[in-house]
């Protein structure tokens, strides 16, 4: 995935383990992000909604937290994203 290509309204999830299935998990109501068994080694990225750049939080992450965001242009971005529940799982870090 190109960072490009990465929308500002989702939350990417970089999941440390390819044989994982829990976000394909369709029993539970909440995503995976909440219930990795690796979240000491997860990372969920967004893009900022001012000026595009990537931002990676740790897995532990509350969804319901917004992200401020210190864009190179001097402005701080207030972003909502991962209260809106969409979500992305990719296995690399994009480019």
């Amino acid at each position: 995935m190109k960072k490009t290509e990465m929308r500002t309204d989702t939350t990417y999830l970089l999941c440390p383990e390819r044989r994982c299935v829990l976000f394909w998990d369709t029993n539970s109501p909440i995503p995976c992000e909440s219930r990795c068994p690796f979240q000491d080694k997860l990372v969920k990225m967004i893009v900022c909604t001012g000026c595009h750049e990537l931002i990676e939080l740790p897995g532990n992450h509350n969804h319901l937290c917004r992200v401020d965001h210190d864009c190179l242009d001097g402005a701080r971005i207030s972003n909502f994203q991962r209260i809106g529940g969409k979500y992305v799982i990719t296995y690399e870090k994009p480019r």
